[in-house]
């Protein structure tokens, strides 16, 4: 089951790759390194591409940011609709540093 993500509003081009910029706040985006993403074209042609994270320092609220390597600036033109293909997926774990510090704060406290 797919899942509407966001629009394109701007694209930069890079050598070997490209940033496509969405138009919702990066806090806001349902997106994980690697998903795959069907980007819905105006003209009606859809591609499908692995996306990748792109992290601003230091976050603040910023759009949300995509990167696609292999595609152009001509591949993704303004307003392409970007769904996320496999919307039914498994939540997110948290990392593991994050559960054994947790743990031993909760075993200092009692």
């Amino acid at each position: 089951m797919s899942k509407f993500i966001f629009n394109v509003v701007d694209v930069w081009q890079e050598p070997d790759h490209i940033v496509v910029i969405s138009d919702v706040p990066d806090t806001e985006a349902d997106f994980r390194h690697g998903d795959l993403l069907e980007l819905r074209r105006t003209d009606g042609k859809v591609l499908q591409a692995k996306g990748g994270s792109i992290l601003f320092d230091p976050p603040e609220d910023r759009p949300f940011a995509v990167v696609f390597k292999g595609l152009t600036k001509q591949d993704v033109p303004l307003g392409t609709q970007v769904w996320l293909v496999n919307a039914e997926r498994a939540p997110r774990k948290q990392s593991r540093h994050y559960e054994e510090k947790r743990a031993k704060e909760h075993r200092d406290t009692t």
